[in-house]
């Protein structure tokens, strides 16, 4: 089951990054601040960041750290909005997403 939550932070920030390469690094912070968790799980989430809004894509074992996920880059430089596009799959399936059947 997924569900998508959208979250306004810094409402007083700065206005949204702008160009390509500022973009990336906005991304990429909010990775490395993920992967650098000591949520192993958390190496299997992706961010992508346009107008100030930072999505953050992939699967989770539990609601728990789906939320530690968001909390995590809350307070990134021109960050405005979250959209949390996480899906929580059982912990049976810890090795990855379901391969579709044939």
């Amino acid at each position: 089951m997924s569900t998508s939550v959208l979250v306004h932070t810094n409402c007083d920030a700065e206005s949204p990054v702008t160009g390509v390469d500022s973009r990336l690094q906005v991304a990429e912070l909010a990775e490395r601040r993920l992967h650098g968790l000591s949520y192993l799980a958390l190496k299997n989430i992706r961010c992508g960041y346009h107008d100030g809004v930072l999505t953050l894509r992939g699967w989770l074992p539990t609601y728990y750290l789906k939320q530690r996920a968001q909390a995590a880059v809350t307070d990134l430089d021109g960050v405005t909005q979250i959209e949390n596009r996480i899906e929580v799959m059982a912990s049976a399936s810890i090795a990855g997403p379901r391969a579709e059947s044939k």
